[in-house]
């Protein structure tokens, strides 16, 4: 990937960033007993949406209403993922915390800064100007 290209999606990081950490300030306005606010993305099975909620995200998918019998759960720092299923239908939740998106979307353009950062320093330790090219 060129450059350019770099420089855009590290920008559109930040800007999903920014906006993810909005979000969050407004999910932390809900009591624990408040639902949140949501987002349908279907509305025919399987149905997905997302439900933003006390400093989390939890992406939500429904097939059918044919289901009861819990399956694996799993819960540590922030993050749930758990359901039910049956023979002709599953419901799954996946609950993500806020912090954990702010840090993912900031990693590519954190990374970017860090090579532009150690190119600049090689080509100023070289003894060479930056714009200039190298002796030939």
């Amino acid at each position: 990937m060129g450059r350019k290209l770099h420089n855009i999606l590290a920008w559109f990081c930040v800007a999903g960033a920014v906006a993810a950490g909005v979000v969050w300030m407004r999910s932390l306005r809900f009591t624990d007993s408040q639902v949140g606010e949501s987002l349908s993305f279907t509305h025919s099975d399987p149905l997905w949406w997302v439900i933003s909620h006390r400093g989390t995200v939890t992406l939500c998918r429904q097939y059918s209403r044919d289901w009861g019998k819990e399956f694996g759960k799993v819960d540590a720092l922030g993050f749930k993922f758990g359901g039910l299923h049956g023979p002709n239908g599953s419901l799954w939740n996946l609950r993500v915390p806020y912090w954990f998106i702010v840090i993912a979307l900031l990693a590519f353009p954190a990374g970017r800064l860090i090579v532009v950062a150690r190119k600049r320093r090689s080509v100023r330790g070289s003894g060479f100007p930056v714009n200039a090219a190298a002796p030939g």
